[in-house]
């Protein structure tokens, strides 16, 4: 657990569309809903040499959807850092946006966070979503994901599932990560050994009392405790998968050999 470098909000040509991932700038303010511990193209302290070259498969982010207003759930999306995986290590939180917004603003705030991020790999919980319904408002999704379909227009490092049709069993590419008892258990038991093996540096102290409070009920369901929410634990959850399980190894580009200054202790920090 460490207090963040800076604090604030990113700003860009526009809250949403194309204008919202071009031109984007970090504004510090110390109530902002974005905090930050290493910024992007960080080299780790002068543990990585970056001159030269660049980084793909470093970053990820995974939004956990809340509600906008203030009471309910919180949308929540943590940025994480995959670079030390080159140095034998495990990823690293280096920022994390908590707030409360209208649930099509907050996309495109997480997907302004990845692009920011050396266009991170970004991934919505879908379970949450909505669709636009004619009259403007805002419906259950039913099919149609809305808010990522404007996203990927002018975003394309999206995570998808891969379905199976169950009439035509052709494989169906489909936006958003969703949450059902299986995968909740995959991610939950995944940030659980991360955690405990010290593959994992967490920096919020938010996530870790979260983490804290979440148990496992009576009739065998997990969640947080009466009274508490578990929004950090889960988006955390979601992008420590990512980081660890799904994506392809950080790779560095544009040199023939790589080899770190320094190794860090494999210890998190928490």
């Amino acid at each position: 657990m460490r207090e963040p470098i800076r604090r604030g909000h990113l700003v860009a040509d526009s809250l949403k569309g194309e204008g919202a991932l071009t031109n984007i700038r970090f504004v510090d303010d110390p109530e902002g809903a974005l905090m930050v511990w290493r910024m992007p193209g960080d080299d780790l302290g002068g543990m990585l040499d970056l001159d030269g070259f660049r980084m793909i498969n470093r970053y990820c982010g995974f939004l956990d959807l809340g509600a906008r207003w203030h009471g309910g759930d919180w949308h929540v999306g943590p940025i994480l850092d995959r670079a030390r995986i080159l140095l034998g290590d495990g990823p690293e939180k280096v920022a994390q946006w908590r707030t409360h917004l209208d649930q099509d603003v907050a996309g495109w705030e997480m997907a302004r966070l990845c692009a920011w991020y050396e266009n991170a790999l970004m991934a919505v919980e879908k379970n949450s979503l909505k669709r636009r319904q004619a009259d403007g408002t805002l419906a259950p999704a039913s099919g149609y994901l809305t808010v990522l379909d404007e996203i990927r227009e002018y975003y394309d490092n999206l995570f998808y599932t891969v379905d199976v049709d169950a009439t035509t069993q052709e494989k169906v590419q489909k936006l958003g990560f969703a949450t059902t008892a299986a995968s909740k258990q995959m991610i939950i038991d995944g940030l659980t050994a991360a955690s405990r093996d010290g593959t994992y540096t967490e920096r919020d102290a938010v996530t870790c009392d979260e983490m804290a409070y979440y148990e496992v009920k009576a009739d065998g369901t997990m969640g947080a405790r009466e009274g508490q929410h578990d929004d950090c634990v889960m988006s955390t959850a979601g992008v420590n998968w990512l980081a660890s399980s799904y994506m392809d190894a950080p790779k560095l580009i544009g040199i023939s050999s790589f080899k770190p200054r320094n190794k860090p202790g494999g210890a998190a920090s928490f």
